[in-house]
């Protein structure tokens, strides 16, 4: 019975942080549009460059979606690891982002 509710209950966080995820993924990609708007005003090397850290930042979203799809298939057993790498990701993207926004 202890157990029945344990993987109810990490079931629920699980669904709780898939919904977390898809958000942070979504607001993103929206920040990667307005980026790429304001990319086309931009000239030479700037305009390189952002170039470059979109794209950077475009192959890091790819790998947090990569991660995204681990924890949907997460068992039980293997949710608390497959959140950590999560939120390892996460994190590298908030901070890539932030520096691709900011230029």
């Amino acid at each position: 019975m202890e157990q029945k509710h344990e993987e109810q209950k990490i079931k629920e966080e699980k669904k709780e942080y898939e919904q977390k995820l898809e958000e942070k993924i979504e607001d993103i990609e929206h920040e990667i549009k307005e980026v790429e708007a304001k990319t086309e005003h931009e000239k030479g090397q700037r305009k390189q460059e952002l170039h470059r850290l979109l794209d950077d930042l475009k192959v890091k979203r790819e790998q947090a979606n990569k991660r995204l799809s681990e924890v949907r298939s997460a068992s039980a057993d293997t949710w608390k690891n497959v959140k950590t790498r999560m939120d390892a990701t996460l994190d590298d993207l908030k901070k890539f982002g932030r520096k691709v926004f900011h230029k």
